[in-house]
């Protein structure tokens, strides 16, 4: 009986990476920026505090991004970037399009970091994101 089980398992297993080429069943969601071949240079993002509602100005940004590529065994062509910039006054940072991948992530000091594909519209020119604020515990 224990036997039988383990094979359906192994079997539900070896069906899912065929069906998926992945063992998870997670699939990574398409950067719908990235799929339009008339790319602008760049991406022009204005950043709130959804605390406040106003913009997050003159603050360190953090763009990391990769190919949505996960590996379990090395190596692993991920092809990862990294850009680091400022907002400006207004809270507008300027992203270069090349730093923009299937996966691409915000991170600014204070405050969680954020998966601009899942946070943005695909409309042209500035887009919105609103960032939520890290918050800091005291030790008791």
């Amino acid at each position: 009986m224990f036997n039988q089980r383990l094979l359906i398992v192994g079997m539900s297993c070896c069906l899912l990476f065929l069906t998926t080429g992945s063992w998870s069943l997670a699939r990574p969601e398409p950067f719908h920026l990235v799929l339009s071949n008339h790319r602008p240079a760049a991406l022009k993002l204005l950043v709130v505090s959804i605390s406040t509602e106003k913009p997050i100005a003159n603050r360190s940004v953090m763009i990391s991004s990769d190919n949505g590529i996960r590996c379990v065994t090395v190596p692993c062509p991920t092809n990862s970037k990294q850009w680091q910039g400022r907002t400006n006054r207004q809270g507008l940072v300027i992203i270069p399009q090349k730093v923009i991948q299937q996966f691409t992530t915000i991170k600014i000091p204070g405050y969680m970091v954020k998966d601009l594909g899942k946070a943005l519209p695909s409309q042209p020119g500035i887009s919105k994101i609103e960032l939520a604020e890290v918050i800091r515990r005291g030790l008791r």
